[in-house]
């Protein structure tokens, strides 16, 4: 089972892991767990569903995982294969080594500098998770907008404050385990 992230240097710090799962069994193979990692970090689970023959291989495209600049190493094994136990355990891992080396510093925000209009863009470069969770909090701590974006899809979020008061809001985002904080004043 060969595993590696697409190339040994990615110039992000996400990417897809794509695994190679081949059946060395005599039995078909219709369901597996892919169990990957990065550097020792939390495992991930992901499960192959698919029509996998004897000696047949496919290759999988995992969900998208974070890691900071620098060298790592990944790794992905297999495990109960068709809801079952593994009979030959010592096939199922497979490790590779890359590095993450970006132009561009993790969670790079920026906010356009004309905030007296009604409309506030973002824009969040090299995410260091798929969702950015933003509240945007008024002078008295009242939440008046609070939402998830998908930054890894999209790293342009637009935000209409045309029904806002003009008054000076902050605006708090949080990618995984880092935070940015602004200052948004609305004048009309």
């Amino acid at each position: 089972m060969p595993a590696l992230p697409p190339t040994d240097t990615l110039r992000q710090q996400g990417f897809y892991p794509i695994v190679q799962i081949t059946n060395r069994g005599a039995d078909d193979i219709t369901y597996v767990k892919v169990n990957y990692q990065v550097d020792g970090q939390t495992v991930a689970i992901s499960e192959y569903n698919g029509q996998l023959v004897s000696l047949a291989s496919a290759v999988d495209t995992l969900p998208v995982y974070f890691t900071g600049e620098g060298g790592h190493t990944f790794y992905a094994w297999t495990s109960e294969p068709n809801h079952g136990t593994d009979e030959f355990i010592y096939n199922d891992t497979a490790s590779a080594s890359f590095t993450v080396k970006s132009d561009v510093p993790k969670n790079t925000s920026t906010i356009t500098p004309n905030l007296t209009g009604d409309i506030l863009v973002i824009q969040v470069l090299n995410p260091s998770a798929a969702v950015m969770h933003l509240q945007l909090v008024n002078v008295l701590g009242q939440i008046k907008l609070e939402s998830d974006f998908d930054v890894m899809n999209n790293s342009i979020i637009t935000l209409d404050l045309s029904d806002f008061d003009p008054q000076l809001y902050i605006l708090y985002g949080q990618i995984g385990y880092d935070f940015v904080k602004r200052k948004i004043m609305i004048v009309r």
